[in-house]
This record gives C-alpha cells, sequence and structure tokens, in this order.
C-alpha cells in the first residue's frame, strides 16, 4: 500500500559535521518507522544503497506483505559538494547546474519493502554553489490538466530551468502545476529544493 509523501532534511546526521542527508518516503503509515532506519544505518556510516538494502530487509521482516515505500536518499557533503545517492522506486532528483543544464539522478532500483533480498545501486555527483537539487513527489508529475494530460518530467524540468533561488522554486513549481490542472489537484505534492552556499 502507498500512502502519502514526505520529505526529511537533516543537518549534521552523519559524524562529520559538514554532511547532511535528504530523502523522500511515500508512505504515511510507515513514515516514523522508515525515518528511524534510515536514520540508524546512515548514522553507522552506510552509503545509501547500503542504507536502502537494510531498511528493505527490516521492512519486509516486520511489515506486512503489501506494504512498500518508495525512497530518493542522498548524502550531501555541504563542505566538497559530493553528492551520494540512491533511489528505491522513487522519481529521480533532478540538480540544475549553475550554468542552466538539468540532470536527473536515475538509479532505477526498485521499491524499498516489496520482496526480500533486493539490490539497490548507488551513485555519485557533484554539487557546486548556485546548482539546485530538486526532490519531488510523484504528484508533481502525475498532475493532470482538464483534458487528461499529465504535467510530466519534461514540463517540471522546464519549471526548474527558471531562473529562481532555491528558496524560490518550490513556489515556482508549485504554481506552474496549479495552473496547468487548472487548481483541480487529485493528489498531494510535496517539492523540496536545496543548494550550497558560497563559501
Amino acid at each position: 500500500m502507498c500512502f502519502r509523501c514526505f520529505f526529511n532534511f537533516v543537518k549534521d546526521l552523519l559524524p562529520q559535521r559538514n554532511q547532511a542527508t535528504c530523502f523522500a518516503v511515500c508512505n504515511a503509515t510507515m513514515t516514523v518507522f522508515v525515518e528511524s532506519t534510515i536514520k540508524s544505518y546512515a548514522h553507522q556510516g552506510y552509503s545509501p544503497p547500503e542504507t536502502l538494502e537494510k531498511t528493505n530487509a527490516i521492512i519486509t521482516r516486520a511489515m506486512e506483505d503489501t506494504s512498500f515505500v518508495t525512497v530518493f536518499f542522498c548524502i550531501l557533503d555541504t563542505k566538497t559538494g559530493r553528492l551520494a545517492y540512491s533511489s528505491g522506486g522513487h522519481p529521480p532528483a533532478l540538480l540544475k547546474r549553475r550554468g542552466g543544464a538539468i540532470e536527473d539522478l536515475w538509479t532505477e532500483c526498485p521499491v524499498v519493502g516489496a520482496f526480500s533480498g533486493l539490490s539497490f545501486r548507488g551513485a555519485e555527483t557533484m554539487m557546486d554553489a548556485g546548482d539546485v537539487l530538486l526532490l519531488y513527489t510523484d504528484g508533481a508529475i502525475e498532475a493532470r490538466a482538464s483534458g487528461g494530460e499529465l504535467f510530466g518530467q519534461a514540463m517540471l524540468m522546464q519549471a526548474l530551468a527558471a531562473p529562481k533561488l532555491a528558496e524560490e522554486m518550490p513556489q515556482h513549481i508549485f504554481e506552474r502545476v496549479i495552473e496547468f490542472t487548472g487548481d483541480s489537484m487529485t493528489d498531494d505534492m510535496a517539492l523540496l529544493a536545496v543548494s550550497l552556499r558560497h563559501s
């Protein structure tokens, strides 16, 4: 069962004080359970794919067979800009470079909790000051116009391309989606934009 969505951004979770974690999880019933499990493994120094593998093992043992979550989990070193990430069935995060190019951070991994023994892939990239990292739930890309057309990732990327600061981006995208749907959203939507300050 897949329910509501939330984002969590935790500063100084890891022993190094210049790191932060950011993850999105979809499922209201298991929110606290999954959040605490991810925090626990990340605090022990496991990488994003290792953390999702261990979280998947815990969920498949502890929850009912029909329960699963989608997760995008990343660790950003705010000093060096190193971004390590893994996705468990969640829409890929988008990274807008300072020069305007947009990359999707896709790892093609399964949802978390559906089956035991799953493996997850991870990847890394570098963020620079002026880059904008966007995390979002499927409510954004699956929003529909009155004629049934999906907002989709292409339109999301067009909205992200606007010359907005990270703190302005979620409101800007929200307004674009609401305009597209004619203010008739049928699903919830969460947006989180992150950037590094110039040193």
